[in-house]
């Protein structure tokens, strides 16, 4: 059985974190990417407008059988408490070829309830989820965590 990690990332820290997960899983990792610049201030003014509308803008075709994977696993950063716009875009366009899904999201100190709550909402309930601050990041006090996640994406896509 498979695991696909599918992230977004604007300032490369959940980037950073599909790719710690990626080396603890024997997974294929894909970045979600959007059509529009989002870096600097207008980027990220473009950003928050956009999670106020719940938008979803173009997101760039990817080559991923998402049918191949018993679990797929979203990550995003939390933008204004919500997901970020183009893992909307992604969920939103593919949902019905998940098998199963687990979430991840990274995030200065808001929560992540409502990200979550929306992505159960247009995907499906999660098998897994993961939330981790800058601080935990920025400190090292991840990896167990992230390691814990991922021992329990592998349980799942062998078991179940």
């Amino acid at each position: 059985m498979k695991v696909g990690i599918f992230f977004y990332s604007r300032t490369g820290i959940t980037k950073k974190i599909a790719h710690d997960l990626h080396e603890l899983t024997d997974s294929d990792i894909f970045c979600i990417d959007d059509k529009r610049k989002r870096k600097g201030v207008f980027g990220f003014a473009g950003a928050i407008i956009e999670t106020i509308l719940k938008s979803k803008p173009s997101i760039k075709p990817m080559q991923a059988d998402y049918l191949d994977y018993s679990i797929i696993v979203i990550g995003t950063p939390i933008w204004g408490s919500s997901m970020a716009s183009p893992v909307r875009t992604f969920i939103t366009k593919h949902r019905q070829k998940f098998k199963k899904v687990a979430f991840f999201c990274t995030h200065e100190d808001s929560g992540d309830h409502e990200a979550f709550m929306e992505m159960k909402q247009i995907s499906k309930e999660p098998t897994a989820m993961l939330s981790l601050t800058k601080r935990e990041i920025d400190n090292g006090k991840y990896r167990q965590k992230l390691s814990d996640f991922a021992k329990g994406l592998e349980e799942v896509s062998i078991y179940r």
